[in-house]
This record gives C-alpha cells, structure tokens and sequence, in this order.
C-alpha cells in the first residue's frame, strides 16, 4: 500500500473549530470552556429579588427568630456577620490587611540608602557602564 493513501485529511464536522481553537491556543480553550460551564451552573440559579428563592423561605426566617438566642447578640446582622459567617468575615479581613500591607511597600519604594547609592561593606558591587568605565 503507498504511503499517500495512509494519510487520512482531518476531520470537518461537530467539534472541528474547537479541536482547532483548543491545538492553536490551549489557554484560550480552557478559559473559554470555564467560562461557559460558569454560565450553565447560572441558568438553573433562582431570579435576582426572587422571594420564593430558597434563602429567602429557609434560612432569613430562622436567622431573625432564632439568631438571638443561639448567638446572643441582639443585631441580627452583628449575628450573622460575627458567629454564622465568622471564618468568612475573619478571611475577608485578612485579605484587606495583606493589600494594605502591599500597598504600603510599594509606596514605600527602595530603601534611602539604595537611591543615594551607598553600600554596605558586605554587598556586592553595581555593575558599571561604559561611560563609568575607566
């Protein structure tokens, strides 16, 4: 059998744009492809203000008549947002500090003794240009 009759031409149909998308350009592929699942786990979501959503007829009754008694904290929203949703606030925190903590260094900029070009006896020496060079 001759070698040209072994190739067989790719195949066009269902699924022929995708296989091409996804061999030229995998990380668009993938991101395509999280992006669609995203929005298929949407369409099965209840309407925004929705009142017969289940949040709104299982779990906003128990926290306004039982918060005060499990907790102990009179402010249903103290409640919820201090014992029921703790780790949660307590995470939200943390990731506030740690970019103001960021922020902070990166205004700060480099240590004076860097931008006047001082150097300590231990560290290594800058590198010279050409026009520095003796």
């Amino acid at each position: 059998m001759p070698a040209a009759n072994l190739h067989r031409p790719p195949a066009r149909g269902r699924g022929h744009a995708l296989r091409r998308l996804a061999a030229a350009d995998p990380e668009r592929a993938a991101a395509l492809g999280v992006g669609a699942l995203l929005v298929y786990g949407t369409l099965d979501m209840p309407d925004y203000g929705d009142p017969d959503a289940p949040v709104h007829t299982y779990m906003a009754p128990r926290f306004l008549e039982q918060s005060e008694q499990e907790v102990g904290v009179p402010n249903i929203v103290t409640a919820v947002l201090a014992s029921y949703r703790g780790y949660d606030t307590f995470g939200e925190a943390t990731v506030v500090f740690t970019a103001a903590v960021g922020v902070l260094l990166l205004l700060a900029g480099a240590p004076k003794k860097r931008r006047r070009g001082e150097i300590e006896p231990g560290d290594a020496e800058p590198a010279t240009t050409k026009a520095e060079a003796p």
